[in-house]
């Protein structure tokens, strides 16, 4: 049962009994993929390491000995406690640590949780700036700490926003690539028209029936390149279905001019053979999939998209959720 997790303790362990041992692991050619920093609520972090397709933690746990400091005690095949004499920093050091150890350039992700600190504390060190995804889920978030953000994150490339804004900066994370939002914040079509985000997730009702209608109407009116290709609403009202489709020219799916499989950013596939087909004037397709309690609208870049012969695939009608992050 344990032999996952050992297999990623291990070579740390190993490299902590000397400076030859130490220089042996780091010689090897180790598959760990990326390294992911939780800044867990009241202070409790944790560093996860991604090693042969598998999420292994290591949860930072305070020691009043100092000769335990660095010591690691497996809870079970997944997580284990890393003892650190020192808290303060204690994240940080592991993260440089495990970095310099299995040559890893840079922190793949970062996940804010705690309202009792800033986060302007933790963007300290050059490891976490080149992070590509950054997760907001801390209450009371201000102004100064998403300006931190905005600043010091210049590789972000998926941003999930799950909390309330201060004021003025209901839109902060909208020109992100890739979007995840679960808070209260209410948007227009001119919103989605002014974003710069490519991927819209959307956890909570943000987005009325109304509204979407008239982006879509807008979809089709413009010349310009688009460069949204999805939104997901997960929170979607049936009474809002009549207002998203009402007057649209929409068709059924031809299969002579789409996939049946729609290839989506996350690596799975959706069956969109139940969505309503819609066409702009320059040959651009999306198809809109209005279901029981969510809400798709999908741009075709490409008409017919290759599928490879063992592939994840979800029905985009019956789905009920998946992880962005």
């Amino acid at each position: 049962m344990m032999q996952l997790l050992a297999r990623c303790c291990v070579p740390i362990q190993l490299a902590q009994y000397s400076q030859k041992t130490e220089k042996f692991v780091k010689e090897r050619h180790w598959d760990f993929m990326a390294i992911e920093a939780k800044y867990g609520l009241n202070g409790r972090d944790s560093v996860i390491v991604k090693f042969k397709e598998k999420h292994f933690e290591f949860v930072l746990v305070e020691t009043m000995e100092r000769k335990s400091n660095g010591m690691i005690n497996q809870r079970d095949r997944y997580i284990c406690d890393y003892l650190v004499y020192n808290p303060s920093g204690g994240t940080r050091q592991l993260i440089l640590y495990l970095m310099n150890l299995f040559s890893i350039p840079h922190l793949e992700s970062v996940k804010f949780l705690d309202s009792q600190r800033d986060i302007r504390y933790f963007c300290n060190f050059n490891g976490i700036y080149k992070a590509s995804r950054v997760f907001i889920g801390k209450e009371n978030v201000t102004k100064a700490e998403l300006d931190c953000i905005k600043d010091t994150f210049t590789y972000v490339d998926l941003m999930c926003f799950h909390t309330e804004p201060p004021k003025n900066y209901n839109l902060w994370p909208m020109n992100y690539r890739l979007v995840s939002l679960d808070n209260k914040v209410k948007l227009s079509w001119r919103n989605l028209k002014e974003m710069g985000c490519q991927n819209l997730d959307l956890r909570r009702a943000n987005l009325s029936g109304m509204e979407l209608h008239n982006y879509i109407r807008y979809w089709i009116a413009t010349d310009e390149p688009s460069n949204l290709e999805s939104i997901f609403i997960r929170k979607f009202a049936r009474y809002q279905h009549r207002h998203v489709l009402k007057g649209l020219p929409v068709f059924p799916w031809n299969p002579n001019s789409r996939s049946r499989f729609y290839k989506f950013f996350l690596g799975f596939f959706w069956n969109c053979s139940k969505g309503f087909d819609i066409i702009r004037r320059d040959g651009l397709l999306a198809i809109i999939g209005c279901m029981e309690n969510h809400c798709v609208f999908l741009v075709w870049k490409e008409r017919f998209h290759e599928i490879p012969e063992n592939f994840e695939c979800y029905d985009a009608w019956t789905v009920k959720s998946f992880s962005m992050y």
